[in-house]
């Protein structure tokens, strides 16, 4: 088998996940102009950190099938850190957690929004 790229893999990833949120961003943002801020902070939440290991995962995994790597594949790995960080979300906000990944938690964020707004 050959050696996989993990750097190379991991910008194709990112790539993937930048379009689906730049796409879902203008989906929320054409509802209206008050789920800008949901938009954004998605973006940030998203986009912002993480090592991607999980897709990295599947993505090695999938090589392994001896099959190539399309654009499909890829979305449907990067699927899988978008599950990833939805699960984080909604554990920070169970447990109360006051940040993730050195910064306020997405629930602390909208809170500290709306106590600074009314």
């Amino acid at each position: 088998m050959k050696s996989v790229d993990l750097s190379a893999a991991r910008v194709e990833i990112n790539s993937s996940l930048e379009r689906f949120v730049t796409k879902e961003s203008q989906l929320l943002n054409g509802i209206g102009t008050e789920l800008e801020i949901a938009a954004s902070a998605m973006s940030r939440y998203i986009l912002g950190s993480g090592k991607r290991l999980r897709p990295l995962f599947a993505y090695i995994g999938f090589l392994g099938t001896g099959k190539q790597i399309n654009q499909n594949i890829v979305s449907a790995v990067s699927s899988l850190e978008l599950i990833h960080v939805c699960a984080l979300m909604h554990d920070d906000l169970m447990d109360s957690s006051d940040t993730r990944r050195g910064v306020p938690s997405l629930h602390r964020e909208f809170e500290n929004y709306n106590r600074s707004n009314n």
